[in-house]
């Protein structure tokens, strides 16, 4: 299995986690449920280390398929910087999990704080994840690639 094949067996992970997490932790902080925010911080740390195993295997499987027809440097290089930022929502999202999952350790009770400052983090991940997955469609997608184009000018028009 190349890492081509396991970027693309895990690159959903993150993007699907981080709105099934968003759920989880609105439903928990909504419900003052302590079980529930648990389960969301262990989802977390989940989901994160599946983040950092795409992002460590984008860079492999660039180099299998940057020769391939309809290959686009261009959206490689956005894919990749949008891949990079958004894990810092969601690296500092798994140290506040961390954190509260110490506190829960030690006092027995998950600190108030830990679902809406988790949510938050989590919800700026998801919106950095579903961004890196639409860029990273547009690598070898090409219906994508008219959608992109068209935004690029947009952006560029406006500005």
């Amino acid at each position: 299995m190349s890492a081509a094949h396991l970027h693309l067996l895990t690159n959903h992970v993150p993007i699907i986690g981080t709105f099934v997490l968003v759920a989880i932790f609105a439903w928990g902080w909504s419900r003052r449920s302590d079980e529930v925010v648990l389960l969301g911080l262990w989802g977390v740390l989940v989901v994160t280390a599946a983040g950092l195993f795409t992002l460590i295997t984008g860079e492999p499987t660039e180099e299998l398929v940057e020769d391939l027809p309809g290959f686009s440097h261009d959206a490689m290089e956005a894919h990749e910087g949008a891949a990079k930022l958004s894990m810092i929502p969601l690296g500092v999202a798994a140290l506040a999990a961390l954190g509260s999952l110490a506190v829960r350790w030690r006092k027995k009770a998950v600190p108030r704080w830990a679902a809406p400052v988790t949510l938050l983090l989590v919800a700026l991940g998801a919106a950095a994840m579903a961004w890196t997955g639409y860029l990273g469609g547009g690598i070898r997608h090409s219906e994508l690639e008219q959608v992109l184009e068209a935004t690029e000018r947009e952006r560029d028009d406006g500005s």
